[in-house]
């Protein structure tokens, strides 16, 4: 579930946006019905592979004397793919220049909220569509080649993550054990 982290982090990114270009609420997932949802900003992730980190998705394991520190992670990498709607030309240049002017100074944010590549890869130009409710938009798609690890940190108890291994022996006697 890497990716639906890498499209949540990415929207997240996206809210620091400066106020009044586009209400935060208006970022998600999916993209406009009608005219009354404009302007809009859709994120998805497309040709996703995911993959665990380390062996067995284990990045690292320690005991702190007290207790046990399990460290995992997956990666996503893939298109991120950013869709605007907008109502008019005005609307859409606004909201893609803050975009990209967001992006170009959120090396740090986006290294920190997972991704350790994000690359431009194709900037669209803008064309009129028409919507579900048969109203004029103007849409542009921006596409990036993105890199994204989730890290998740997991403290156990002193006895640590394998709690009971049973262990059967098949053979004559039906011998059973069981470490704890």
């Amino acid at each position: 579930m890497s990716a639906n982290t890498a499209i949540r982090s990415f929207i997240t990114i996206l809210g620091a946006l400066p106020a009044g270009v586009i209400d935060p609420n208006r970022i998600g997932q999916s993209g406009p019905g009608g005219a009354t949802d404009l302007p809009r900003i859709a994120v998805s992730l497309e040709r996703v592979k995911e993959s665990g980190i380390g062996i067995g998705g284990a990045v690292g394991l320690v005991f702190d004397g007290a207790q046990w520190i399990t460290t995992t992670g997956t990666r996503a990498s893939g298109l991120l793919r950013l869709e605007i709607w907008t109502a008019g030309a005005t609307g859409m240049t606004q909201i893609a220049d803050a975009v990209l002017t967001l992006l170009a100074g959120s090396g740090a944010t986006l290294f920190t909220s997972g991704f350790v590549r994000f690359e431009t890869e194709t900037l669209r130009s803008a064309e009129a569509v028409s919507l579900g409710d048969l109203s004029a938009a103007i849409h542009r798609t921006l596409e990036f080649s993105v890199l994204h690890e989730d890290i998740a940190t997991l403290t156990t108890g002193p006895g640590g993550v394998i709690k009971e291994i049973d262990v059967g022996i098949n053979g004559q006697l039906n011998e059973k054990l069981i470490v704890k």
